[in-house]
Order: structure tokens, then sequence, then C-alpha cells
């Protein structure tokens, strides 16, 4: 983990890119028990290196599932996954996940559905028969117009 002192000196003496990777990884050390410090380390880390696509998953994930409504911003998140998306020309099952649930959340549930029956058919395509079975609950709560988030 990263002290605050260890913090302090990094932001002094590296460069912008580098002290965003610094701030992203203070970030991963709070996001399970402080989420709402660590979306706000996981901005700052993404001002400094706009290119950080773990911090922008990481954020979105925050924005999407966070337990706490005043953390949670839908239009955020769908925003930094479709950058992430646009960048590396590709998406992950987990990507597409965030994407239907960040779409309940904004209110767009057709969306929401249909992101989360492209991430189910992925994981039946890749034989993740567990992942699966945890994910087809999802849609039912998307098509009756319902969003997810952590409990």
């Amino acid at each position: 983990t990263v002290s605050q002192k260890n913090l302090d000196l990094a932001m002094s003496i590296l460069p912008p890119p580098n002290q965003g990777m610094v701030l992203a990884e203070r970030a991963n050390t709070v996001a399970a028990t402080d989420p709402a410090k660590a979306a706000d380390l996981y901005r700052q880390s993404l001002k400094l290196a706009p290119d950080l696509e773990n911090a922008m998953l990481a954020l979105a994930k925050i924005l999407v599932l966070a337990p706490q409504a005043n953390v949670r911003n839908g239009a955020e998140a769908l925003d930094l996954l479709n950058k992430q998306a646009q960048e590396t020309h590709q998406q992950s099952i987990e990507n597409i996940q965030l994407m239907a649930c960040a779409s309940a959340e904004v209110g767009k549930f057709d969306d929401a559905v249909y992101y989360a029956k492209m991430a189910l058919m992925l994981m039946e395509d890749a034989k993740d028969t567990t992942d699966a079975d945890e994910w087809r609950p999802k849609i039912d709560l998307f098509q009756n117009h319902q969003i997810y988030h952590l409990p």
C-alpha cells in the first residue's frame, strides 16, 4: 500500500502521468472501505493520466455499483466505459456488465437489457456457467426497470 508520506513524496517528484498512476494505486487500496474517497482519487488520477484504463474501469465500477447513492453516477460511468472501449477497441464481459448496470442506473432499461443479454451470451460461449447463473437474474431486474447495486 502507498502511505501518505510516500504518496506526498511521489506527487512532489514524479511527472503528471506517473502521479496519476500513484493516485490510482492509492485509490485501489481504499476502494473497498471508502468508495467515495477512491472515486475522488481515481478522478484525480485520470486528470493527470487520462488514458489509465484500469483507473477508468475501477472508477466506472464504483460509480455503478457503490452501495452509497451519493457515490453513484451512471452517466459518468457510461462516459468512462465508452471512452475505454473506443481507446482499446474491445470490451470485456465485465465492461459489458457494467454498461448494463450503468444504463439501468440512468433509466435506459432497454439498453441495460441489451448489454445484460450480450454479457450472458459471452459467458455462455466461454462456458462460464457459474457467472452466467449469477448474472441471469440481473436481466430480469433490468426488464422490470430495476437497478442493481452491491449490497
